[in-house]
């Protein structure tokens, strides 16, 4: 009798485009966007259309869901408590007792001090099993963890990989293969024990970060070592305004490089990738609807970007933006693909992982053959490979996360995780012509989103665009960006600030800088605004005493600032000092907040 063919399990890919940009969007008055809003209805609809019916689950899933969800009643940790005093008593050793109030500079280091205390209990039970053990376990905790706390698994995740992932004992393939069937109470209990110091280490470092913009925190030390502030406060108002403007304003993928770009592709792609995308990532889908719908799909799905387009300042001439890094990410991805979608991905050990949990499992021999033969004309490289070759990439893939050697002969390749790798592993120096170019491109992107929208500037106020402004003879300053609406000149002075290490983990001087930085920023503008504004007939067009001339300062992301005038409004909802998604959602009629 003829042996049936095993079924292929292709993915089906989300081609996306952006929607034209029309002034009816919905305004201050209308219901709330439904969810998925935010990230288009074309890609909301592909979602639906491409996911994976949920695929059956196995014991080390059921029991991961079962143990932690507490049977869909809600988040559980049973032994990770005992974990309790021991941390208890290094914060009062280092001053951060239950319920005693640090801040400044001071609180910043003591509540950092405590992270690294925390992170060495963790490394006492990531010790007791291998990394790939750890890696079978988590990529099943994490939509679990994701589903019901959301932002703060979001940050504990990492945290515990980071640490779980590194741990000195040696993985076997069949050790992998079989650590969903292996998970007897002692599995469990040290699951649930790195996950409270996990979630413990989230909120010193939530905790942490409101220091860093200034709040008087303590930590209550009988409840997950939770923060405790002050909310009426200015500063706990700034942060409020400052998380609420952060989750609104889509930044783009480019953002904390100084940039703006496109997390997917448009009909048109000049140089299209396949990247993987996950239900769990997307912020506007969270909490039972995410719980319902990992209830009935695999998470995992792969669309198309634009490669040219995720960062398109890294792609101009003399903006020094492609790294080895890059390079070895987009041909990894391109790899990826084939194996994924080749005939023989229906192998047992690793079918459907790519859209469970994001990664597939292969030989060293058939991912360098795959790479090799991904990289032959790929565009990104150009003239020929940077580097030192394959070999050389899969060192650098390997050190970065993207692959993980399991056994003799066989690697974990996280396609999920390359997606996001792709965006960090640009390059954007900080000085000189390359820095220029950078600088000069987040100007072009910021008029180009104008342009698509109402706020178009017309013809006769189009020579004001990256014109320097004279008056009686003297240059006061250029303009970057123009638009108009409705009687409102609006003039855009754009800072194409790049964020970094010490930004990313809110840093004290870090942030201060960068809030004085604005405030200054702002401040230079205004001035220049009003001097423009008294002398609008020195102006090279004409500007009737009708049109009100308003200015704005645009920047790549969110800076956290402290209410005055930075915050105030220059026009409309649009606040003074706005980053790149902010100005978008004003441009097409969105009102974040209401107007002053």
């Amino acid at each position: 009798m003829r042996k049936p063919r095993a079924r292929r399990s292709r993915p089906h890919l989300i081609l996306y485009w952006d929607p034209p940009i029309s002034g009816s969007q919905p305004d201050a008055g209308s219901a709330d966007p439904p969810p998925g809003a935010a990230i288009g209805p074309h890609l909301l609809e592909g979602f639906t259309q491409a996911l994976k019916p949920r695929h059956r689950t196995d014991l080390a899933t059921a029991l991961v869901e079962g143990f932690l969800g507490g049977q869909g009643e809600g988040f559980q940790l049973r032994s990770g408590w005992s974990f309790g005093p021991h941390i208890s008593a290094a914060a009062t050793q280092l001053g951060a007792g239950h319920r005693q109030f640090v801040g400044e500079q001071h609180g910043w280091n003591v509540l950092g001090a405590l992270a690294e205390e925390v992170r060495t209990m963790m490394r006492t039970v990531a010790d007791r099993r291998d990394p790939a053990f750890w890696y079978a376990l988590l990529v099943r905790a994490q939509p679990v963890m994701i589903s019901w706390l959301d932002n703060a698994a979001k940050i504990a995740l990492p945290e515990i990989a980071a640490v779980a992932l590194t741990s000195p004992r040696r993985s076997t393939l069949m050790g992998f293969l079989t650590a969903p069937w292996r998970v007897p109470p002692s599995v469990m209990t040290d699951l649930d024990q790195l996950i409270y110091l996990g979630l413990v280490l989230a909120n010193v470092e939530i905790a942490k970060r409101r220091v860093g913009k200034g709040q008087q925190v303590a930590l209550n030390h009988e409840v997950l070592f939770v923060g405790m502030f002050d909310p009426d406060t200015d500063v706990a108002h700034a942060i409020d305004l400052f998380d609420e403007r952060a989750a609104a304003g889509y930044h783009g993928p480019a953002a904390a490089l100084g940039a703006y770009g496109s997390s997917l592709a448009p009909l048109t792609a000049d140089w299209p990738i396949i990247v993987w995308g996950s239900l769990i990532a997307q912020d506007t889908i969270r909490g039972p609807l995410l719980r319902q719908a990992l209830r009935d799909w695999d998470p995992v799905v792969p669309m198309v970007a634009d490669l040219k387009q995720v960062v398109p300042a890294a792609f101009l001439p003399g903006s020094l933006g492609l790294t080895d890094k890059v390079q070895a990410v987009a041909v990894f991805l391109k790899a990826y693909n084939e194996l994924v979608m080749a005939r023989n991905a229906v192998r047992r050990f690793s079918r459907r992982a790519w859209s469970r949990f994001g990664y597939a499992v292969r030989t060293r021999q058939e991912f360098t053959r795959a790479f090799r033969k991904a990289a032959v004309g790929h565009p990104v490289l150009g003239d020929g490979w940077l580097g030192g070759g394959a070999d050389e990439a899969v060192e650098l893939l390997t050190s970065a996360g993207l692959i993980r050697p399991v056994g003799r002969r066989h690697l974990i390749l996280n396609g999920a995780m390359a997606s996001t790798a792709l965006t960090a592993g640009f390059n954007r120096p900080a000085d000189g012509d390359a820095a220029n170019v950078w600088s000069g491109a987040f100007e072009d992107e910021v008029q180009a989103l104008i342009d698509m929208s109402l706020w178009r500037p017309p013809e006769q106020y189009r020579p004001l665009i990256r014109r320097n402004i004279r008056v009686d003879g003297t240059v006061i300053t250029d303009v970057d960006a123009v638009a108009y609406h409705d009687g409102v000149l609006l003039l855009i002075d754009c800072k194409s600030y790049k964020s970094n290490d010490r930004l990313e983990v809110g840093e004290y001087s870090a942030v201060k800088s960068l809030r004085e930085k604005a405030e200054k920023a702002w401040s230079s503008w205004a001035n220049r605004i009003a001097v423009i504004d008294g002398h609008r007939e020195q102006l090279p067009v004409q500007v009737d005493d009708t049109v009100s001339i308003a200015g704005v300062v645009v920047l790549p992301f969110t800076p956290y600032l402290l209410p005055g005038e930075t915050t105030g409004f220059t026009t409309g909802s649009l606040r003074r000092v706005s980053s790149v998604g902010e100005l978008l959602l004003f441009l097409t009629g969105w009102k974040l907040t209401e107007e002053g």
